[in-house]
């Protein structure tokens, strides 16, 4: 309800040091208790319709009790429920039902005396239903928890037991407290409890961070809550104590026949109870309305940057009439948006509306979406006609995407979109079809889209894969250390540190553990060195964003460390920053080197809208290029020649490396070494447009290494070519040398990169079985040279 009134209204929290009740703003689960109890009493989630709760769609206020002061607080509690909004002229913010899935330990066996008697009588004749759980202190009798044997009528209290109701026969649960009431009162109606039973073992609801199933009578009682409140919206005139009477003498019979301690009056029946009421003569309203508009979920990125938010808006339309009409208001950190939607919604019909971008100054928020005057009228049931949720929003830029050569392909044709990233190490890029979630599409800096009938739009999600960190011992003198140290280091973004490097002069057992700023090991591995010299070894730790991290050799053989030159912090903006070493001296770099990580973006998918034209003279896209390969020592420029055809208006060439031309057939100049997907698009006379693609590889001191038919001296063989499973890459060489190898697909994605120590008569096996089938380029690098091949996976 606080989305409809003043927090202050809809939550409330008892604060004993002032003589009065306070009102706390800020709603917080205490424990995953009430979550679970008030998501069966009316949880809902609407895109996939889960009705968890029994009166779902229903609103609801709160007190924090269950971690309070018992009785002082409860008392208040109960007292805030009379006047949420501290207005005694207003009645509608007082709960219809109140559930109670605790006990009061205080009291002992002085709850027939207590302040609750004058309480629940203050309830009932306000016309509130006052329904509490039996406790969980079975099987033995008379183990009715406190207030809850209080017997003024037969419905008050309304005490609830638990049954299995996952088993047929509906057996009572052995934990459900048992009658009598310990209260002296005549009557045997009056001190046999409970009154009655529902559902409370394995009971499905929610939790703080999603589904789960508890048992206790504290699950049955929601239950109960629940159908009153479903009995309520049928008879929203009748007061609560009409419900509780209607339950309690339509319950279905359980166990000895009639009224017993164990089952009360039996479990509720609610049908028979809303029968029981018409009999009565009471006559229920109708249960539709004919403007009604509901949003069912709101979505956004878990960070928005460039100080916008996108939101995504599902709704649905709730009424009998069909929906043709109603406003959109949308706001957050002062800026406000409003959208004036038309079209047509059928009852009960879905629509997913991407909401204009708002501008938004950086900074966590409250977005709060409402929808108002469905078909120019006031929304007859303005349950769920406003959704909050909280967004992070950031200056940094976003991912770069476009549609290649600002082209526009025609009805069944395809675009070349491209995302550009000229960052450390390598971004790794896919593309989906939606802002969240979706279905991925394809991967790589270049992707074609399937053929268009007509405009779409397309998302690209970035993974970056970079080094840190000092890359050797090499760059500052080096020292043998045999200290349990290490380096610190922050996380700006979550990130996965894949591996790092190690520098050891004999081989054998190191520990290396992970550290939190609150010096908790959060990870820890047994690192077996089996060779001399430089050694990397895999973590793949997960490591959340936060300061204070700590990687640190914490036992085994020494390690080399870096003694003087070295430069703190080591940065690499937006990911990661190694602030020095662990025992706070100046120019020592302890033992882990070449960090390889691993990290998403963090901001949300780049939208890319790709515009289609009317049916027209598509053209058709070629070219063919000097090379495919170039040593950079002997660097030529490559000649690219078009072979287009069919009225071709203009052409439009993308390099790979930030630089392109507009010439039919340009050649163009690689400044560094690298793979490079180079594009042509070309447009005809009547605007159509089409693309061709081709891999350039720029190679580095090619000379050293030989590949296929190279008789050098020292030489790599990759091989079997085409491969189904292993790639094996067999090394001949005069001495042991470090090789890194890239296996990227003919669109420049990387798909596989790594180091390895080979040694004069060695053989690498790289496992390709996950790698999809088609044309891959193996580049490798070794001390003096490089080779590159061409491999097809099978």
């Amino acid at each position: 309800r606080g989305f409809h009134t003043s927090p202050d209204a809809a939550f409330f929290n008892y604060d004993p040091g002032k003589q009065s009740q306070q009102k706390n703003v800020a709603q917080f689960d205490c424990g995953y208790h009430g979550t679970h109890v008030n998501g069966k009493i009316l949880g809902l989630e609407l895109m996939n319709n889960d009705t968890i709760g029994v009166a779902f769609n229903a609103q609801w206020i709160g007190a924090a009790i269950l971690c309070g002061l018992d009785t002082e607080d409860n008392v208040a509690a109960f007292q805030w429920s009379l006047d949420p909004d501290d207005d005694p002229l207003t009645s509608n913010d007082i709960p219809d039902v109140i559930n109670n899935s605790w006990y009061d330990p205080n009291l002992d066996t002085l709850d027939c005396y207590s302040v609750y008697i004058p309480v629940v009588e203050a309830m009932e004749a306000a016309g509130i239903a006052v329904v509490f759980s039996a406790g969980n202190a079975g099987p033995a009798p008379a183990t009715i928890t406190q207030p809850h044997n209080i017997n003024i009528n037969y419905v008050n209290s309304f005490t609830v037991g638990a049954v299995n109701g996952n088993s047929a026969s509906l057996p009572i649960a052995s934990f459900s407290s048992r009658g009598p009431s310990h209260c002296p009162i005549g009557d045997s109606s009056l001190i046999i409890k409970p009154e009655v039973s529902a559902p409370g073992v394995d009971v499905r609801s929610c939790f703080p961070d999603g589904y789960g199933l508890l048992s206790g009578t504290s699950m049955a009682s929601p239950h109960v809550s629940g159908a009153i409140l479903l009995l309520k919206e049928a008879f929203p005139y009748l007061p609560g104590k009409e419900f509780k009477l209607a339950l309690y003498y339509t319950a279905t019979d359980l166990g000895v026949p009639g009224e017993d301690n164990t089952f009360g009056m039996g479990i509720i029946n609610v049908l028979d109870a809303y029968n029981y009421l018409i009999a009565q003569g009471h006559v229920p309203v109708l249960p539709h309305v004919e403007n009604d508009v509901l949003i069912v979920d709101l979505q956004v990125p878990a960070n928005a940057c460039e100080e916008e938010i996108s939101p995504v808006l599902f709704l649905e339309n709730g009424g009998s009439a069909t929906l043709t009409s109603f406003d959109i208001t949308y706001e957050a950190g002062g800026a406000t948006s409003t959208v004036a939607w038309t079209g047509s919604l059928a009852q009960s019909q879905r629509a997913e509306i991407h909401l204009p971008t708002l501008g938004v100054p950086a900074g966590n928020h409250r977005l709060r979406v409402t929808l108002s005057n469905p078909n120019n009228v006031e929304d007859q049931r303005p349950l769920n006609n406003i959704f909050e949720l909280n967004v992070n929003v950031l200056d940094r830029k976003r991912l770069i995407a476009n549609v290649e050569g600002a082209a526009q392909p025609c009805e069944g044709n395809a675009a070349l979109l491209r995302a550009e990233y000229d960052g450390m190490g390598y971004a790794e890029v896919k593309w989906y079809d939606a802002l969240l979630n979706g279905t991925l599409l394809g991967n790589g800096l270049a992707f074609a889209t399937p053929a268009l009938a007509q405009a779409d739009t397309f998302y690209a999600e970035a993974t970056y894969y970079i080094l840190t960190g000092l890359p050797d011992k090499n760059t500052a003198p080096a020292g043998l250390y045999d200290e349990n140290q290490g380096l610190k280091f922050n996380v700006e973004a979550p990130i996965k540190l894949k591996s790092v490097k190690v520098f050891a002069d004999e081989k054998g057992l190191r520990q290396v553990q992970l550290f939190n700023q609150f010096g908790e090991q959060v990870e820890q591995t047994i690192l077996n060195v089996t060779q001399v010299g430089e050694f990397e070894f895999t973590l793949n730790w997960d490591i959340p964003a936060g300061n204070g991290y700590s990687i640190i050799k914490s036992g085994g053989k020494p390690f080399y460390v870096n003694t003087s030159g070295v430069d703190y912090p080591i940065e690499q903006p937006g990911m990661l920053s190694i602030t020095g070493p662990t025992d706070n001296t100046t120019d020592t770099y302890y033992y882990f080197y070449d960090w390889k990580i691993e990290t998403a973006e963090i901001c949300e998918r780049t939208m890319v809208v790709v515009p289609v034209g009317q049916t027209g003279s598509s053209p058709s896209a070629s070219f063919s290029s000097s090379t495919n390969s170039i040593d950079f020592a002997n660097n030529q420029p490559v000649q690219f020649t078009n072979t287009s055809t069919d009225n071709i208006a203009s052409f439009d060439w993308n390099f790979g490396d930030g630089n392109g031309s507009t010439e039919e057939s340009p050649e163009h100049t690689f400044d560094s070494p690298g793979i490079y997907v180079v594009s042509l698009v070309v447009k005809s006379l009547d605007g159509c447009s089409s693309f061709a693609l081709d891999t350039i590889e720029i190679i580095q001191n090619s000379v050293s290494i030989a590949g296929p038919g190279l008789p050098l001296e020292e030489s790599v063989t990759v091989y079997p070519n085409p491969a189904n499973r292993i790639l094996n890459i067999q090394f001949d060489l005069h001495s042991a040398k470090l090789m890194k190898y890239q296996l990227t697909d003919i669109t420049g994605k990387t798909v596989m990169f790594g180091d390895y120590l080979a040694s004069q008569n060695d053989m690498k096996q790289l496992d390709i079985s996950e790698v999809g089938t088609g044309v891959y380029f193996l580049q490798i690098k070794m001390e003096g040279g490089s080779s590159v091949w061409k491999v097809v996976k099978l």
